[in-house]
């Protein structure tokens, strides 16, 4: 007897009591009715079967258990039913299911738990077509051949929730043909010959989510002829012979996601004929390839590969594969592939981030030109916070000490990733009075600078610079006006390491993660000389409003070198760099107790950098990374304030700044100063 609470809303007493009845048998067809579950039922035979129209709800303090070999929880047996599972559905014998559709145009929602124990076992199966199946909560079969979700043709199935399997071929999801897929939260398998999605013919299939393997011979998605697979999320496998993704004939496959597998003859993509796989993901097999084609009877593969794609693992392209690769904003790479697989030879290759291809060896290879395009802002960085300690410490005092630090980041633009540079020092000067309204002054001190640039998998480069660094500075006053004047410059060493996606580089136990860094330590100069006119304007009152502007030139020469310690050590001419800045600022100040002053400014900055290409000698070849010349607007506010303390001044000073191009910094400084 099926054991159901049965409730009607606007319909009569009378029509409620005939639906009651009818329910302890079979649900009849005459009329659609709306059942609800809400504590425990106990099926032994035969099960819960719904007629056509039907709804079936289980709330959240409803369980259907089954105990009955090949019986099902609930059946749908006539179409166009509408079934939410909230509360828990097992079916714990062999062959036994939770949600059977043996119909079409169904709608079957689960929100809660479906747990089936047993071969053959599938939490929600489907014979129909047109049918609409949603996991938004969790199911687990334990069994061999069991699946989570199984459908044969034009069905929508979609999974927000958590899938596991566990045994011999026990898959997260399985369907025919003509089906629309789409993964948005969790399928695990555990099993030999498990997947977490197999599909046969003329699927669409969408991994957005997470999709994780353990077992021999086991598979993210195995698909068949004339799919389109797209993943865009995580697919993870552990086992021998167990592929991300293996692809019989004529499917279109793109990677933007991720994929691991770990195992002898466990390939990232495993494709075989008349596939076309676009690839700008994250694909590494740590024992074997990354992408493994085959043919048949001619037949042959395209794979195009378009930054920012990884590549971990041997490249096997069969006999016969188009290899198309487009370059853009990523990290460093060097690929290997065997020219003799490739269709004409070579592959065909174009972008805007420069590379090099060597004919003879099938290397592949390009260098992330951020840091060198990064190099005029960074001595830019520098140049500006020496200006500042100056200007804020080098007054009418003869001696002064300095600590400053700033930060800058810059957003990701075109070909160029996004990066950050930490500047920072100490610095001390003397300065003395020539004449009336003539001052003039100099410092030294040491420097640092620590660029990192981001890419989407790792950190794409680092460069870390430190050194001595000085200048002179002055100032002339002539009535109401000012002019002041500077020269400052360093001599840096740098201790550059670059990241490099060597698809066949290995770990410390042999696993091709395709992880390697070229390294390197080169030395550089730089000088900046600035002129800032202005006038002080007395407003009447307690502020005088300064308006002024600059102009900086900054020169940056550095030294060649060669990298070492990776398969893709790049050499590096000497090469100079070249900044120019101007700026307009208005500054308000007043005095303050104990001889004390405030001053607040906000100001525009202007930054061009000029021309400054790099040589590069990279695989053999030769090639030439230019540099980025965009210019940068940038606004900012300063407070900068100095305290009496008994015969010295604490001088203090903090700024603030946002531009184009996704500048952003924050620097400031702290420092005594005082007379001899």
């Amino acid at each position: 007897m099926n054991i159901f609470k049965v409730s009607k809303t606007n319909k009569s007493l009378v029509t409620s009591t005939i639906i009651a009845l009818l329910a302890s048998t079979a649900f009849s067809p005459i009329l659609a009715v709306e059942y609800i579950i809400d504590d425990t039922t106990n099926v032994q035979n035969g099960g819960n079967t719904l007629n056509a129209g039907d709804s079936l709800t289980i709330l959240s303090t409803g369980v259907i258990n089954i105990n009955t070999f090949i019986v099902h929880a609930v059946s749908a047996t006539n179409g166009s039913t509408t079934i939410n599972n909230y509360g828990a559905i097992n079916a714990l014998s062999p062959a036994s299911i939770g949600i059977f559709a043996s119909s079409n145009l169904n709608t079957i929602s689960n929100y809660g738990v479906i747990d089936t124990v047993g071969n053959n076992g599938n939490a929600i199966e489907t014979t129909g077509n047109n049918n609409i199946i949603l996991n938004a909560g969790i199911i687990t079969t334990q069994g061999n051949w069991a699946r989570g979700i199984e459908a044969v043709d034009s069905n929508t199935i979609t999974n927000v929730g958590t899938i596991t399997t566990q045994g011999f071929q026990a898959y997260g999801i399985q369907i025919g043909s003509g089906n629309t897929i789409t993964n948005m939260g969790t399928i695990t398998t555990q099993g030999a010959s498990s997947a977490g999605i197999t599909a046969f013919d003329s699927n669409t299939i969408t991994n957005m989510g997470t999709i994780t393997i353990q077992g021999g011979f086991a598979a993210g998605m195995q698909i068949s002829d004339s799919n389109i697979i797209s993943n865009v999320g995580t697919i993870t496998t552990q086992g021998n012979f167990a592929n991300g993704i293996e692809a019989i004939d004529s499917n279109a496959i793109t990677n933007v996601g991720i994929i691991t597998t770990q195992g002898a003859f466990s390939a990232g993509i495993k494709a075989r004929d008349n596939n076309i796989i676009n690839n700008s993901g994250y694909v590494v097999s740590m024992q074997s390839n990354s992408f493994s084609f085959s043919s048949f009877g001619g037949h042959t593969n395209t794979l195009n590969l378009t930054a920012p794609s990884f590549i971990g693992g041997t490249i096997d392209l069969g006999d016969a594969t188009t290899l198309n690769i487009t370059t853009g904003r990523s990290q460093s790479n060097l690929w290997q592939f065997d020219p003799t697989d490739l269709v004409g030879g070579a592959p065909t290759i174009n972008g805007d981030v420069p590379w090099a291809y060597n004919v003879a060896t099938g290397a592949f290879a390009t260098i992330d030109p951020t840091a060198l395009s990064a190099a005029p802002n960074m001595v830019a960085d520098m140049a500006g916070s020496l200006s500042d300690v100056a200007r804020n410490n080098g007054g009418d005092d003869n001696w002064w000490l300095s600590g400053f630090g700033s930060w800058s980041g810059y957003d990701a633009n075109g070909i160029y990733n996004d990066y950050y540079n930490y500047g920072g020092g100490i610095v001390g000067g003397i300065s003395s009075q020539v004449s009336d309204g003539f001052n003039v002054g100099a410092m030294a001190g040491y420097g640092v600078n620590y660029l990192t640039v981001n890419s989407k998998w790792k950190t794409s480069q680092t460069i870390n610079s430190k050194g001595v660094v000085g200048g002179i500075y002055g100032n002339v006053e002539l009535d109401n006006f000012f002019a002041n004047f500077s020269v400052f410059g360093g001599a840096m060493g740098n201790d550059s390491s670059r990241f490099v996606n060597d698809n066949l580089a290995t770990n410390s136990a042999g696993e091709t993660w395709g992880i390697d860094y070229a390294n390197a330590t080169y030395n550089s100069w730089f000088i900046s000389p600035e002129l800032r006119i202005g006038a002080d304007i007395d407003t009447g009152s307690d502020w005088t409003i300064s308006p002024s502007a600059m102009i900086r030139y900054t020169n940056q020469a550095t030294d060649g070198y060669t990298e070492t310690g990776s398969n893709a050590n790049a050499t590096m001419a000497a090469r100079t760099v070249q900044m120019i800045e101007g700026n307009v600022e208005l500054a308000a100040s007043t005095a303050l107790e104990n001889n004390g002053k405030l001053t607040l400014a906000g100001g525009i900055d202007y930054r061009q950098a000029l021309s400054g290409n790099q040589a590069v000698t990279l695989i053999g070849e030769n090639i030439t990374i230019a540099q980025n010349t965009a210019s940068t607007i940038i606004g900012y506010v300063s407070a900068n304030a100095s305290y009496e303390l008994g015969g010295a001044s604490l001088d203090l000073s903090a700024k603030a700044a946002f531009g184009t191009n996704g500048y952003k910094s924050v620097a400031g400084s702290i420092g005594i100063s005082g007379k001899f």
